[in-house]
């Protein structure tokens, strides 16, 4: 016959399962309320990556810059001397669009910035990123904030003499008589050659402009495309006209800048736009002396969006201060037809390839 067990042991037994039981209890709730906290850390990390504007390139940011075209410096002066815009806290800075198109070009890490500038140096900006493999983090998306005609101030006397040879003043016609000497286009012989006033198309809107207003009238049209830039009759009118232009950098500023101030020694025409040349003109002493020859070509301004840069507070200001300054409203202007990037491209390469 077994001997029982005493009942002392059998009480301890009991105890030290229900003990084990408990411990593994606690074990398996203190599991299940980890996994829930690393799980619900993952969730409020992904979360907060969507709320921070830095981890999301949909995100629209506070632009800390807004970077001006030299062609809307008096629009800008307002818009920095206007209260609201310090109390964004956002700097203001007047560039040469083509140095800036070529910052943002080569930029790595785009700040969040706002850019107004005329539509090619945007579409340009743009498609040479694109070109690069760059993010494309520029925004064109927006309605234009204001349009000028483009326009040329010739002097009266240049001009009564050079209709007799251009009727009327084309471009195609500046063109083919840029660099002859006065005598052969009915002037006289104490105004030297013929001098257009054109800003470096690789650094302004206005040589930019005048730059695709001379290839548009060379081809007649605008189906013209970069290999046609390699044909050698076009190649040797374009050069002659890079050629004719002075070398010399304006000391007053712009072409027109310089007109005002010395005379018809600097240029005998500058391109440039209503917004620009109607005040200027008409503050000047030279204003009676001074025809403005309008161009087909109207200059449409963006205010272009970098890296998700907000626009919506400083959009209307910016409007308000370049309809202060002579710019017209988009509205009702429809905007000329520009060549491709690309090819507005390659038209800035020819120019640095032969001025």
């Amino acid at each position: 016959m077994n001997a029982q067990a005493p009942y002392g042991n059998t009480d301890n037994s009991r105890v030290a399962k229900t003990v084990l039981a408990v411990f593994a209890a606690a074990l398996l709730i203190t599991g299940a309320l980890w996994i829930r906290q690393s799980r619900a850390g993952d969730e409020t990390a992904q979360s907060n990556d969507v709320r921070n504007p830095d981890s999301d390139e949909s995100q629209t940011k506070k632009p800390v810059a807004l970077v001006c075209s030299t062609e809307t410096a008096l629009a800008c002066q307002k818009i920095q001397d206007n209260p609201k815009i310090k109390d964004l806290g956002v700097t203001i800075s007047v560039e040469n669009p083509g140095d800036t198109a070529q910052q943002f070009i080569e930029s790595e890490n785009i700040q969040p910035t706002l850019w107004l500038t005329a539509q090619p140096w945007a579409a340009i900006t743009l498609s040479e990123r694109q070109r690069l493999g760059k993010p494309q983090r520029i925004s064109t998306q927006g309605e234009p904030v204001a349009t000028s005609q483009f326009v040329l101030a010739i002097w009266e006397e240049r001009a009564a003499a050079l209709e007799k040879t251009c009727t009327p003043i084309t471009w195609r016609c500046l063109g083919d008589t840029a660099g002859k000497n006065w005598t052969t286009l009915e002037g006289q012989a104490t105004w030297g050659a013929l001098k257009p006033g054109h800003p470096p198309a690789d650094t302004s809107t206005a040589g930019l402009y005048s730059t695709i207003a001379l290839t548009n009238a060379y081809f007649a049209d605008q189906t013209y495309a970069a290999n046609d830039f390699k044909e050698r009759q076009f190649r040797s009118w374009f050069s002659n006209f890079a050629a004719s232009v002075p070398s010399f950098t304006p000391l007053a500023g712009t072409p027109l800048d310089q007109m005002l101030l010395t005379g018809p020694a600097s240029y005998d025409y500058a391109a440039t736009t209503t917004a620009q040349a109607a005040d200027q003109i008409a503050a000047s002493r030279q204003r009676d002396k001074i025809k403005i020859v309008e161009t087909d070509l109207v200059i449409t301004l963006q205010l272009v969006s970098l890296a998700n840069a907000d626009r919506s507070e400083v959009e209307s200001l910016v409007a308000e201060a370049l309809q202060e300054t002579g710019w017209d409203e988009p509205r009702g202007v429809e905007d000329s037809t520009l060549p491709s990037a690309g090819v507005m491209q390659a038209l800035l390469t020819l120019w640095q390839q032969t001025s």
